[in-house]
């Protein structure tokens, strides 16, 4: 019956276990073939640690994109309603990760977790508000940084009070970068709507 089925299907069924969602876990443990067989990831070999981030942040980008719903959760429908069945051949064939903008891009990774890496003074992998208001030469206003923190924006990862995680770091720096995108309206549409009513008022 696999022929049958669309590439979404087959890509939904191959990825998840016995559930009927894929998580974050099911992504990884696929995606790290691709760091082991792609000729344009070679250079990450040597570097176990930057595999790890490089990969964390593909999978939080795809997450960031395609799972509506914000709960690690994504569906058939999340995935029938993506391109990633269209980015994973282009992939497949391209030698060159950089020109896979979606997602896979290494350079997207390499700037994002350089800005991390400056904020995060200490090196703990954890970012206070002083270090996140420091984002885009001091571009949020310390009462939106404290709109984040409080979780409103979405729910934190990090599992430490009063501090961003890496993956917290980029849902917010995609939202920071490109403010059009449908995640991005719906995370500072949260910042600013105080009483959580789903409307904003003066």
């Amino acid at each position: 019956h696999v022929r049958q089925k669309t590439p979404e299907q087959r890509l939904f069924n191959l990825l998840r276990t016995d559930r009927n969602y894929v998580t974050r876990e099911d992504w990884k443990e696929h995606l790290a073939v691709l760091l082991d067989t792609h000729p344009g990831l070679d250079f990450l070999k040597g570097t176990p640690e930057f595999q790890d981030r490089y990969l964390e942040c593909v999978v939080e980008r795809i997450y960031y994109v395609n799972n509506r719903s914000e709960n690690y959760k994504m569906t058939l429908s999340e995935i029938q309603r993506s391109n990633l069945c269209q980015v994973l051949k282009i992939v497949d064939v391209e030698p060159d990760i950089n020109k896979v903008m979606d997602y896979f891009s290494y350079e997207h990774f390499y700037v994002l977790y350089c800005k991390f890496w400056e904020l995060d003074s200490d090196h703990d992998f954890l970012l206070d508000r002083d270090d996140v208001v420091k984002l885009s030469n001091y571009a949020l206003t310390y009462r939106i940084v404290d709109r984040v923190f409080s979780g409103a924006c979405r729910t934190l990862t990090s599992q430490v009070p009063e501090r961003l995680g890496y993956q917290d770091f980029i849902w917010l720096l995609l939202s920071e970068e490109d403010k059009t995108s449908e995640t991005a309206i719906r995370f500072w549409f949260r910042a600013i709507d105080l009483d959580a009513d789903g409307y904003i008022t003066p």
